[in-house]
């Protein structure tokens, strides 16, 4: 969780289908001798590359996956920062409940200079 919530998962394989498609996509307007260009320098690059390496230890992996197989708790985005909270799923509501009554108890005492 120390990674935050804008962390992605380094990819096992390189999402060549995804990549062509979208590069399918955006070139659809050129001229055909410039999209061919483009298609085979695409092809050139997709061949020669290689997926990232892991950007995660094992054992961050395998809490990571139980975290997300956890059906019991809520991962939640902090209101500052890129970190997260973690609550049970039935306190949940309970506390949105609570901040509720908060925030409309404070909005309805006049406000006072």
């Amino acid at each position: 969780m120390g990674k935050g919530l804008n962390f992605a998962l380094a990819p096992k394989k390189i999402p060549v289908d995804d990549i062509i498609c979208d590069m399918e996509f955006r070139i659809r307007g050129l001229p055909n001798n410039i999209k061919d260009t483009i298609r085979q320098d695409c092809a050139v690059v997709l061949r020669k590359g290689k997926p990232p390496q892991r950007n995660l230890s094992n054992e961050e992996f395998f809490a990571l996956k139980s975290l997300n197989q956890n059906n019991d708790i809520v991962v939640l985005k902090a209101k500052k920062g890129a970190d997260a909270v973690i609550l049970d799923k039935d306190d949940y509501p309970k506390k949105m409940l609570i901040m509720f009554i908060i925030v409309v108890a404070i909005k309805s005492f006049p406000r006072t200079l």
